[in-house]
This record gives C-alpha cells, sequence and structure tokens, in this order.
C-alpha cells in the first residue's frame, strides 16, 4: 500500500471522467416484482484522466514520470493516493455528535447537501494534519485525541452531545484499472496517454 501520490502534470487537459458505482443483485419474479441487495454502502469512483502532452527533453520529463509511477505501482498491483481537485477539502465538516459514551470517530466528508440531499462518506486518507473542533472549539492533537494513519480519531474523553467536526484536505486511495499503459509518441519528444484509468479502493 503506497503511499505515493499521484503526479498532477502540465500536459492534463479537460475532458475528464469521474463515474461512481455500486453493486446491486436484483432478482425479479415471473410476476415483474422485485428483491433488492446492494453489496456496497459506499461507492466506487472509476476515474478517467486525459494527458494530451508528456514532453521528454531536456528538464522537461513529464512522460518518463507517468511512465515510472505507473511501474513502481506495478500496474494494478499496488495503490497509490489521488488528489481529486473537485473533492478534497472541508471546513468544518461534521462528522458525529458525541454522546458521553463513544471515544472514537471515522473522519468523513458530506458531498452535496443542497435540496435537502447529502451523502456522507468516509475519508481514510489526510493530506497534512487535519484541525479537530468539539461543539466549535479546537482540540490539542496528542492531548485531547490521537489520530491514526486511516482517519480515525480516539479523545481521551468522550465527547458529551455536541457536534465533532473537522477542517482539512485529504485523498483518495486508488489503483490503476489494467496492467497496461499505453503512451503515443505524436511528435519528436511529444507524447499522449489518452486514458489514464483507475478507481477507489479501500486502505489496501
Amino acid at each position: 500500500m503506497s503511499q505515493a501520490v499521484l503526479p498532477v502534470l502540465p500536459g492534463l487537459q479537460w475532458e475528464n471522467a469521474t463515474t461512481p458505482s455500486f453493486e446491486t443483485k436484483i432478482q425479479t419474479s415471473v410476476g415483474g416484482s422485485e428483491v433488492r441487495a446492494a453489496f456496497m454502502p459506499y461507492p466506487i469512483r472509476q476515474y478517467t484522466l486525459v494527458h494530451g502532452f508528456l514532453r521528454q527533453y531536456g528538464a522537461f520529463t513529464e512522460m518518463a514520470t507517468l511512465h515510472a509511477f505507473f511501474c513502481a505501482r506495478q500496474g494494478a498491483f499496488d495503490s497509490f493516493l489521488f488528489d481529486d481537485p473537485s473533492d478534497d477539502t472541508v471546513t468544518l465538516q461534521q462528522i458525529a455528535t458525541g454522546n458521553g459514551v463513544l471515544t472514537t470517530f471515522q473522519l468523513g466528508r458530506t458531498i452535496g447537501g443542497g435540496f435537502g440531499v447529502g451523502f456522507f462518506e468516509p475519508i481514510y486518507n489526510t493530506n497534512a494534519t487535519p484541525l479537530i473542533y468539539v461543539n466549535g472549539v479546537l482540540k490539542t492533537a496528542g492531548t485531547d485525541y490521537t489520530i491514526s494513519a486511516t482517519g480515525l480519531i480516539t479523545f481521551t474523553v468522550a465527547p458529551g452531545a455536541v457536534a465533532i467536526a473537522w477542517t482539512g484536505t485529504y485523498y483518495w486511495r486508488c489503483r490503476f484499472e489494467e496492467d497496461a499503459l499505453e503512451f503515443t509518441e505524436f511528435a519528436n519528444l511529444f507524447w499522449a496517454q489518452k486514458a489514464l484509468r483507475f478507481r477507489t479502493v479501500l486502505n489496501a
């Protein structure tokens, strides 16, 4: 499980794609009624990035950088971290309400929220040190709480019936979809990579 972060290269272009997906088992009776079973509480996100150019001359080494990053992961074998610029930051994101008994809480974020719709999802990989608040008061790491490498907060004293929130940035843990990656040289020392496909995974 690598802590390497997918590099952001200047040749990255629009349009890129993000596809959240679930897995559902559906059985349909002869009368047309359905029984559905959901196998995943949180979606797998599939990403496709397009690099319109990757230079490989002098100080410009984008092609070698991406090539080396892919090879270091051994294709789909090893995971890595991805900074999704559209989904990487929270400010005073509430993650729970204390009850005076529980001391451990998982970091998370809510996407959406407009029109009464929001979807909460756990965050396992923080970027830099998050700030933790209880009832709007900033707490001290190491004294008031500790935080694990997977975003699990453990308080020294169980918070009462008040909001627990955090501010910070985060990554998504991903792996490449395939074991092969195609580069195309469209001009001398200029390469393109038309479909860098990867997907989110759990901490593995």
